[in-house]
């Protein structure tokens, strides 16, 4: 295969080679002569163009070398104290002597490096070029591969990961007592909100205001008003209906933490009213459903009967939905449609 830099530098390395020879033949032969009566504007002229040519070769030289670099460095200072072959025959004997040596280490590390060229050029005669650029692709990826994985990004990937996964895969319980914590709870609530509202895997409401907010949204079909309502009116309605946990419903539904109600009509049916009981721990909301669901199903208790025919009584997450009023089928449409 031909690579185009070791070509050029190769070119390049060779011609500077020549001008270099030629650099110190002119100096030779303007510091040996019995007088400078030879040194002519024209024979300057050529000297000039000589130290030019070595001038523009030079970074080619340089980007080929592998050591010394210094002494390469070296070749550019001399050809610029060589101001002109005039001024070099008045340099003393000893500083004469001083560019000669000075010439013949650059000497040596450009034919030296002329050599290693040579040499690499027939290397790459030898190689297959698709090959060659296979190589070359495998050693970029794994570069870049290894570059990510000990980089700062790959470890902020990797902790944001881990948070993520606890903060999805942790049973709600456990987070309904992170929520209330100072500094934690707020960037926490935004975050379950985002899982829930978003991406549709559930989790806790922050407040009874956010979860009116996201069911009211989904009722489209249906008008929502706003209602007067207070907890202890709702709450009244229980009074001695049925009983939860041992204890009168009224006292645990006034033991949520907000309270808010509601009103959402259905287009050719009566108004529905809504209470929205809310508790930090959803365990409450599930356990005052659950019981009234097991109450329901006792046939023999006339009183729960005829309360199911006016009321439906569900959780979602942490909030604890009480409907009232309409019939039992348009109770249960709402249900389906808005708080699903």
């Amino acid at each position: 295969m031909i690579d185009p830099i070791v070509e050029r530098h190769n070119a390049d390395c060779n011609e500077l080679l020549e001008a270099w020879r030629a650099f110190l033949d002119q100096f030779n032969a303007a510091v040996k002569a019995e007088d400078a009566s030879g040194l002519t504007p024209e024979v300057e002229q050529r000297f000039m163009e000589v130290k030019a040519r070595i001038a523009m070769l030079h970074d080619s030289f340089l980007e080929s070398l592998k050591h010394d670099k210094n002494i390469g460095q070296n070749m550019i200072a001399l050809v610029n104290r060589a101001i002109t072959l005039r001024h070099m025959r008045r340099l003393s004997a000893s500083d004469q002597k001083k560019v000669e040596i000075e010439w013949h280490e650059c000497y040596l590390l450009l034919n030296e490096t002329v050599g290693h060229l040579a040499e690499e050029r027939e290397r790459l005669a030898e190689i297959n070029e698709f090959s060659h650029n296979m190589g070359v692709i495998r050693e970029r990826i794994f570069l870049n591969i290894k570059w990510f994985f000990t980089s700062i990004y790959f470890k902020i990937i990797v902790a944001v990961g881990i948070i993520a996964a606890i903060a999805v895969f942790t049973p709600t319980s456990v987070w309904d007592k992170v929520r209330t914590m100072k500094g934690i709870g707020e960037p926490y609530g935004a975050f379950i909100d985002f899982k829930r509202d978003k991406l549709g895997m559930g989790g806790p409401y922050g407040s009874v205001d956010s979860f009116h907010e996201s069911t009211a949204g989904k009722a489209t079909e249906y008008t929502v008003g706003e209602s007067n309502t207070e907890k202890a009116g709702a709450t009244a309605t229980f009074l001695g209906m049925f009983d939860v946990r041992g204890q009168d419903s009224r006292d645990f539904l006034e033991s949520a933490g907000e309270f808010k109600s509601a009103t959402i009509t259905p287009s050719d049916a009566p108004q529905v009213n809504i209470s929205m009981f809310f508790w930090r721990e959803r365990d409450k909301a599930v356990t005052f459903s659950t019981e009234w669901d097991a109450a329901k199903l006792d046939m023999n208790n006339m009183v729960v009967q005829v309360f199911t025919g006016s009321t439906t009584i569900f959780h979602v997450e942490n909030v604890l939905v009480i409907l009232t009023g309409g019939t039992p089928e348009v109770r249960e449409d709402i249900r389906m449609r808005v708080f699903r």
